[in-house]
């Protein structure tokens, strides 16, 4: 088990802005809290087993600390390391991220 999970401002933006925009779509709080609960699971799921999500390709190179884990239309980009694993960010399948492997 690594021991600490930290989620950067950036995973924290994005879990808020996640809860607004399916709050909007299914006009139901309550609905986008049960998937910002199944979000967060997953994210404690991590640290008994950080190897889960793939490599993740950034241009040519792929990192072996820098990984995704996805969660239906949601994927979650962390990286780990010994004693930590930093939640960066946490997009829609749909949104491209910027640097990573198109």
């Amino acid at each position: 088990m690594i021991g600490e999970i930290i989620l950067q401002p950036t995973a924290i933006k994005d879990i808020r802005e996640i809860f607004i925009y399916l709050s909007e779509q299914t006009y139901s709080e309550e609905f986008a809290e049960k998937y910002v609960e199944k979000i967060i699971g997953q994210i404690e799921i991590l640290s008994f087993f950080p190897g889960i999500g793939r490599s993740v390709n950034i241009g040519e190179l792929i990192s072996e600390k820098l990984r995704c884990l996805i969660l239906g239309e949601y994927a979650i980009y962390y990286e780990r390391d010994k004693q930590k694993i930093e939640i960066i960010h946490i997009w829609h399948s749909r949104k491209i991220p910027l640097g990573f492997d198109e």
